[in-house]
């Protein structure tokens, strides 16, 4: 049940279905409170493995073993048991994790909750609260999570050995985690931004401008934060170099290239060249545009030193995902140690993989089990699989590719059928909302092959002036019935009227033929 992320409910309603006995919750409570202290002891031996893995592996990078500490990197991110709108954050719930940048596994995290079913049952009753394991451990506001999470996960690993300290903290730039480590945990720790917030601030910024200047597409955004990733990744822990790159990329867009340098190809080829990724491969236009786009970029070229040396967080977004997958946002379970239970089964599954369920069980003196095993190395070895496939240049590549196709294509769709959806659009009297939609274009040319010997060639006269692009037929759409002709697509436009005659008078010269816009279906064959 903690494994799979449903609760007492869809449980017994699988029960249900299977014709079998539900069971009363109370019993399963029990029963999920002995598998989740399994879970959590797991979860945290995984934790500590991690941490000692961490250490080595980041004294062997540093090659200072004889140092009398270690400076630890780690990525740090919080998250709700509710979805923030942008305008209220009012989670009760929040977790916290603490990944190691060498070793990629958790080396240790925590929650936040501010309910207990029990001890506000026993308020409402006004009467003694029973002796329980009490979940709730925070008064505060959902925002202030982040922060306190922080320090206690830091303070945990630097009081855990006296030569492991967290050195450098990865994480977004929204919160203030970073003043309170400094003035609670250590004044010296040092943070790296994460890359991919970096890149949705900056299409955030870019979206906003979108409001005020038209010609800045989806796909130009898209374009200018490729070129802004392409920057940061090739002029790592090179502060100057990033910041004429980054001022170059406006220019750049514009079809200024006097300043750009070996990654630009307007030098191989000046008259030809064409931009792969912006609309129709032409220069952006407007001056008002380039103003705008050239002081976004600017104060990020101010910003070099802090983003030459960017990392990424990207781990804990992942891990993020497998928590709401095991504790869904849709259901509270934070208000026992259901909650507790279900982040470390995530954990565990981060560390040690799906075998983790086997070592739970281990753990509570139960079997191992054969088919518990044996599904286990079965999933791990297709997300293992999976996983390497995905890192590999051609999957990132399709990947961008088929962004940018479903991106083209929803922006064509949107611009189509027009406002179709907005908050408040039915309650605006002032204007009625067009509901009328552009046609869709018409296909492409398609190239068909005849089959051989399955048609019966037929002659007739165009009756033409000429035989160039000009010149019209009036019996273009006679045709001749005859037996046994087999159904074929022939097509009907001008262009094949000169290709067949400039080729061999009217015979069949090639069993080709291209369709215009449509193809039209006949019983003989013109030629």
């Amino acid at each position: 049940m903690l494994h799979t992320g449903i609760g007492e409910t869809q449980l017994n309603s699988l029960f249900g279905i299977l014709n079998i006995p539900g069971l009363h919750h109370k019993s399963l409570k029990e029963r999920e409170r002995e598998a989740g202290s399994g879970i959590l002891r797991v979860a945290r031996k995984s934790c500590k493995r991690a941490l000692d893995e961490e250490v080595e592996t980041t004294i062997h990078r540093k090659r200072k073993c004889d140092s009398p500490e270690v400076k630890l990197d780690a990525s740090y991110d919080a998250g709700w048991q509710k979805r923030g709108s942008g305008r209220a954050y009012n989670s009760l719930t929040g977790h916290a994790t603490l990944i190691g940048s060498e070793s990629g596994k958790v080396i240790d995290y925590t929650i936040r909750t501010k309910k207990c079913r029990i001890c506000d049952h026993a308020e409402s009753l006004n009467c003694e609260v029973k002796a329980h394991e009490c979940s709730k451990n925070w008064h505060g506001s959902a925002k202030a999570m982040e922060p306190d999470m922080a320090v206690e996960l830091v303070n945990n690993i630097n009081s855990n050995n006296e030569r492991n300290h967290i050195g450098t903290i990865i994480m977004d730039d929204d919160t203030t985690t970073l003043h309170h480590l400094r003035d609670k945990v250590d004044g010296k720790i040092e943070k790296q931004s994460d890359r991919n917030h970096v890149k949705k601030v900056l299409g955030n910024n870019l979206f906003e401008l979108q409001r005020s200047h038209k010609l800045l597409s989806t796909k130009v955004i898209m374009y200018l934060q490729k070129c802004f990733n392409y920057a940061v990744t090739q002029n790592e822990d090179d502060s100057d170099g990033l910041a004429k790159a980054l001022k170059c990329i406006v220019p750049h867009a514009f079809g200024d290239h006097d300043n750009c340098g070996n990654w630009c190809n307007f030098s191989k080829n000046p008259v030809s060249y064409t931009h792969k990724s912006l609309p129709y491969g032409k220069n952006l236009t407007g001056d008002d545009l380039r103003k705008a786009l050239d002081s976004l970029f600017t104060k990020l070229a101010d910003q070099s030193l802090k983003l030459a040396n960017l990392g990424s967080s990207q781990a804990n977004e992942s891990l993020n995902n497998g928590i709401a997958s095991k504790a869904p946002k849709a259901k509270f379970y934070g208000g026992s140690e259901s909650l507790m239970h279900r982040v470390s089964a995530a954990v565990a599954q981060k560390n040690i993989g799906h075998g983790y369920v086997v070592e739970v069980n281990k753990e509570n003196g139960l079997s191992p089990g054969d088919i518990t095993t044996f599904l286990a190395e079965k999933f791990d070895k297709a997300s293992n699989s999976k996983r390497a496939k995905n890192q590999t240049k051609e999957a990132k590549h399709r990947r961008q590719v088929l962004r940018e196709v479903r991106s083209g294509k929803q922006n064509a769709q949107e611009t189509r059928e027009g406002e179709t959806y907005k908050s408040g659009i039915d309650l605006d009297s002032a204007t009625t909302p067009s509901i009328s939609c552009i046609p869709d274009p018409p296909k492409p040319p398609v190239v068909r092959q005849l089959p051989d010997n399955e048609y019966t060639v037929v002659y007739f006269d165009l009756e033409t002036t000429s035989i160039g692009l000009e010149s019209t037929s009036s019996r273009s759409r006679q045709y001749v019935e005859m037996r046994n002709l087999t159904t074929i697509f022939i097509q009907k436009s001008r262009f094949l009227c000169k290709l067949r005659l400039s080729q061999d008078s009217l015979s069949l010269a090639t069993n080709y033929f291209i369709e215009d816009n449509h193809w039209t279906q006949y019983q003989s064959v013109f030629v």
